[in-house]
């Protein structure tokens, strides 16, 4: 199972914070995270505002992910994400809370299931050394040890419950604990203090290691889950996933639930049929499974996967007398003709369900009977239908276990469009409440009253609703109409709503409507009206993808429109003209026409052909890089292969130490050649390659210096990434002049300028610009640069070039967003790169040398200049000989 591409902008997203809160404090990166989307955070928004700095010195973030979604799924690959971001050698150990311990069972089960999706990537992201344990496990010292939290990821799958200290069971971890000797000795050497006796406790130990946090639904977690809770578990990073963040929740992702829709995640819309009598209701139920299993069938006949469509009767027992009325209600659904082997129970007390594949096709199950059970810990995509069994003058309350109808099948299209959308049966004299319950269920799951419909029903009046009814609720998209007058069960309306199922229900009105051709007309309509539905549906997305092409969160949105900025009118016709040259490269196309040559923008990858490490040059002087403390740090291709520093407390660098010191010399390299091996991760060059690369460099220096190097090893990593970066560039712009040459590598029209942009900071008081505000974050040389160009006559307008992956890309050997695009009145597109005066460097060469290619390459039009304050490099200019020739141009 792999990520699903909204999935992947969440990870990414997490990425980028990450990368973030290696240079600054969460409250600071959190607002430059948001501000370089076009977002400014206001302490008046409920959802995006400044930091929540509780846990100072902890980042804590939230991910919005609706229901289906997949939460469980990102939150595996969030795992492998945070932790590339830390140090290799801190203890891989996540603490994984879920709300209660019917979710816990399932979430223990799945994870330690090797065949299963979740278990399947956590081991191809950690190498299979994937360790999963409950609460009783870890206290009994099973498979818990230094050992094992060293060379393993462990994830410790706790509830709500597990820490509580009003419990005896919760009690027990903060006991001393002698199960967890073996941590004892770290936990002495590291100063820590125990919390009661001799021993440590488990929650010594998980202090001790600072495990990563992840809560899955984190709005259900209130006080278990406090402040003073989080400073005794000292945990590294926090990550919340949840349909419905809290308040100050420090969102980082939203997912949207278009996305969703988009992603064939869901069976929406929800479609509604509110009927006349209970006998209908259930009638009806029966009937529109049985149809949506023939569809069903008919589908798999032409290809397509096995699906047991499922309908839940649901109702709320007010009476102490439970068992007794869900076997009524049992016995009520065989008279009608049901296999007893067809109907399950699942409430609070009995749980018919337990060991029970509902998704295997031995499986005989199509009907479940339950009241609020199954609103947490139960996820079945065969789920089809909810169907309520209160009174006409009962309060139905469906928004608890709607969202365990919406997960659709496999996650694809049927082709049965009666299979793509869920539906709701109801016989509610009061419909208006019905739908707001319905409204609060599909917002619980993270979505809208956009995606629901009411079914218009046959012989109906509209129903009179008044205009604050209308005004609260806006159910826009839907016509409310009254119940269906078409059957005429034999129901007593006047039944204490009190009472769950009572004599009063027909069945052998039911029988009769579920065996005879008298319902057929009435079940061809309900089809009619869920195939209209699906239209709506369709057309609603449409029109939503029309408004929102990138499905961005509407709450996030509906922010960057205060950023949004347009071309100006004046410079709209010349600027849609204009389409700045890009390199392509031709690829052998692996196609069914070997002749053929695939046609692609070049990507820098593409130049990484025929790289190999253990031919590069190993001179690499480690001596004489400086001094600084052990710390944590990441190189990442994303950021240019730029390092990332985290600090590592004393205790854990004393652990270190102490631990290398004892090494004798091979081990000491091939332990050190390791860490830098996993530490640097690119693409282009594997693991074991930096590592073996690491391994001759590390074998020309003597024991003494081993030891100097690797107390030093944060600049000696910094060192090794300087070098392979150095070597893959030289490589590749080998190769970039090689297919310029050969013709394999071309220059075409390719980027277009965006008619409008969303910029976190914007520039207004200058003139000559293209949008009606440019990016206004510029640094003080760039500020001088773009004022003197916007003071010139001939040139018509200039344009602020957006960052790394917004804006105009120069991508040859290297990826090259250069500062400024200028347009002269003659026609002269002018391409723009400051440097400050201590930029100097090998980058600002390879930089120069590429943009002066493009120039040339692109044609007479196109000129690139690189601008240095005072000093200068061979083919750059100054600012004052560039403003002398952008003059005449």
């Amino acid at each position: 199972m792999e990520l699903k591409d909204y999935q992947k902008q969440v990870i990414a997203d997490l990425d980028e914070f990450c990368n973030r809160i290696a240079d600054n404090e969460p409250p600071v990166a959190y607002r430059e995270f948001w501000e370089s989307r076009g977002v400014t955070l206001s302490a008046n928004d409920d959802n995006l505002c400044p930091y929540n700095n509780d846990l100072q010195g902890i980042p804590r973030v939230t991910i919005k992910v609706p229901t289906a979604g997949g939460k469980t799924f990102i939150a595996c690959n969030a795992v492998r994400s945070i932790f590339n971001h830390y140090d290799e050698g801190i203890p891989k150990i996540v603490a994984w809370f879920v709300p209660s311990d019917t979710i816990l069972e399932q979430t223990y089960k799945n994870l330690s299931n090797p065949k299963h999706p979740y278990r399947q990537k956590l081991d191809v992201l950690f190498g299979s050394k994937v360790q999963i344990s409950n609460k009783q496990q870890l206290l009994q010292g099973q498979g818990f040890n230094p050992q094992t939290i060293n060379h393993y990821l462990t994830i410790c799958v706790f509830s709500i419950q597990s820490f509580a200290t009003r419990s005896k069971d919760g009690r027990l971890v903060y006991r001393e604990n002698g199960a967890l000797i073996s941590f004892e000795e770290d936990l002495k050497k590291a100063g820590v203090n125990f919390s009661e006796g001799e021993h440590p406790s488990l929650v010594d130990v998980m202090k001790f290691l600072r495990p990563i946090v992840i809560i899955d639904e984190s709005h259900r977690f209130t006080s278990e889950l406090s402040k003073d809770f989080f400073e005794l578990l000292n945990p590294r990073f926090i990550l919340n996933l949840t349909a419905t963040p809290r308040k100050k929740a420090n969102i980082i992702s939203f997912v949207s639930a278009l996305k969703l829709k988009q992603n064939n995640m869901v069976k929406l819309p929800v479609v509604v049929y509110n009927l006349q009598e209970k006998n209908d209701v259930i009638a009806s139920t029966i009937n529109f499974r049985n149809l949506l299993e023939e569809h069903a069938k008919k589908s798999q006949e032409m290809g397509g996967e096995y699906i047991r469509p499922i309908a839940l009767f649901q109702a709320e027992s007010k009476t102490s007398e439970e068992k007794e009325t869900f076997d009524k209600v049992k016995k009520m659904l065989v008279d009608c003709g049901i296999p007893e082997s067809q109907i399950k129970i699942k409430t609070a007390n009995i749980n018919e369900l337990k060991g029970v594949d509902l998704k295997s096709e031995e499986c005989q199950v199509r009907y479940i009977i339950t009241v609020n059970a199954l609103k947490e810990g139960w996820d079945c995509p065969f789920a089809y239908i909810l169907a309520s069994l209160a009174n006409k003058t009962s309060n139905i309350d469906v928004e608890q276990i709607l969202g365990r109808i919406l997960r659709q099948p496999y996650t694809r299209k049927h082709k049965s469009i009666l299979l793509n959308q869920s539906y709701v049966y109801s016989c509610s004299s009061n419909f208006q409440a019905t739908l707001e319950s319905i409204v609060k269920g599909l917002n619980g799951a993270g979505f809208s009253d956009k995606d629901y419909r009411v079914a218009e029903l046959e012989n109906t009046e509209p129903k009179k609703t008044t205009v604050e009814q209308r005004e609260t609720l806006d159910f826009t998209s839907t016509t409310i109409v009254n119940p269906t007058t078409v059957s005429t069960g034999a129901i007593n309306v006047s039944t204490p709503a009190t009472e769950y199922i009572d004599d009063s229900v027909d069945t052998s009105y039911v029988s009769k409507q579920t065996s005879s051709n008298s319902t057929i007309d009435s079940i061809k309509y309900q089809i009619r009206q869920a195939e209209a539905a699906a239209q709506k549906a369709e057309q609603q997305q449409k029109d939503d993808l029309f408004s929102n092409p990138t499905g961005v969160a509407e709450e996030v949105k509906e922010k960057q429109k205060l950023n949004m900025t347009k071309i100006q009118e004046k410079h709209l016709a010349r600027a849609k003209k204009i389409s700045l040259p890009q390199f392509f490269i031709n690829t052998p196309n692996n196609g069914f026409f070997i002749d053929e040559d695939s046609h692609k923008l070049l990507d820098k990858t593409d130049l990484y052909v025929n790289f190999n490490l253990d031919e590069q040059d190993k001179k690499l002087d480690l001596i004489n890089i400086g001094n600084n403390n052990i710390a944590a740090f990441d190189i990442t291709e994303e950021n240019d292969y730029m390092l990332k520093r985290i600090d590592i407390n004393s205790q854990q660098t004393m652990l270190i130490q102490q631990t290398y010191a004892m090494y004798g010399r091979e081990l000491k390299i091939e332990q050190f050649a390791k860490q830098i091996g996993k530490s640097i991760r690119l693409d282009a060059i594997s693991e074991p390659k930096i590592t073996n690369y690491a391994k001759a460099v590390l074998a020309n220096y003597n024991d003494e210096e081993l030891q100097m190097l690797f107390d030093n090893q944060q600049n000696v990593m910094a060192a090794f990434s300087k070098k392979i970066k150095s070597l893959l560039i030289h490589h590749s712009e080998k190769k970039f002049k090689d297919f310029l040459t050969t013709g394999k590598i071309t220059i075409e029209p390719s980027y277009k300028f965006a008619e409008e942009i969303i910029l976190e900071k914007k520039e207004s008081s200058l003139q000559r610009t293209l949008y009606t505000s440019e990016h206004g974050d510029m640094n003080p040389l760039e500020k001088k640069v773009a004022v003197y160009i916007s003071q010139l006559p001939n040139v018509a307008f200039w344009h602020r070039n957006l960052e790394r992956g917004k804006g105009f890309c120069i991508n040859g050997f290297i990826n090259h967003y250069p500062d400024f695009i200028v347009l002269t009145e003659k026609g002269n597109i002018v391409i723009v790169e400051t440097k400050g005066d201590d930029r100097t460097n090998t980058d600002s060469k390879a930089k120069l040398s590429l943009g002066t290619k493009w120039a040339d390459k692109a044609g007479s039009q196109y000129h690139y200049f690189m601008v240095f304050e005072n000093n200068e490099i061979e083919g750059s200019k100054s600012i004052t000989e560039f403003i002398n020739l952008l003059k005449q141009m």
